[in-house]
């Protein structure tokens, strides 16, 4: 994300005036990955629309601005709203990466993540050091395939680390890949 180097966090932004909330999930999805959705089934699809997933609140989040306490006081606040979308179809790493246009003006790395990797997130540090994802980069000209490591994501910056510019996954994204989690267990369980 290139307002937040080296934070990883799921497709999303402002909800504009007068816009509902699904409509500002499904422009923004567009807006940083390309792929467009239709509307939630409660609502009209708009006539381009790819897909037509199945949405579901996974839940709140209060975030504060600078993160850390270190980088200063906190200077603002905003609620985020986390969403699932549940397409039909089952996709390999291939197709699904074949759908990213990912936004060069906000997106550095875009990359998908299966149930296996969440519960490698979500369990740290062995649990993620032989896992990896698909995942675009982009070195300044293009957007490249790579297998990018999970173990990065997990690790926690030591005391002399740069905290604005480590790699990892912020606690909203971590709260919201558990409650997908969660649902995705309870809807197929083994």
């Amino acid at each position: 994300m290139r307002s937040f180097p080296g934070v990883w966090v799921p497709p999303g932004g402002r909800v504009e005036r007068d816009e509902t909330l699904d409509v500002a999930a499904i422009r923004e999805m567009e807006e940083e990955t390309g792929i467009r959705l239709s509307a939630h089934p409660l609502f009209e699809p708009p006539r381009s629309a790819i897909f037509s997933p199945t949405c579901r609140v996974l839940g709140l989040w209060e975030s504060v601005f600078p993160p850390f306490l270190q980088m200063g006081i906190p200077k603002r606040r905003h609620e985020v709203v986390y969403l699932e979308a549940a397409f039909d179809g089952v996709y390999t790493d291939e197709d699904l990466l074949s759908m990213l246009t990912p936004e060069v003006n906000e997106v550095d790395v875009a990359a998908w993540f299966d149930v296996d990797a969440v519960n490698a997130l979500l369990g740290g540090g062995d649990d993620a050091k032989d896992i990896h994802v698909a995942a675009l980069c982009f070195d300044g000209r293009e957007w490249m395939k790579k297998s990018l490591p999970l173990a990065n994501l997990v690790s926690s910056p030591d005391d002399n680390e740069d905290l604005a510019n480590a790699e990892r996954l912020i606690s909203g994204t971590i709260y919201a890949l558990g409650k997908w989690l969660d649902m995705y267990r309870n809807t197929n369980p083994r």
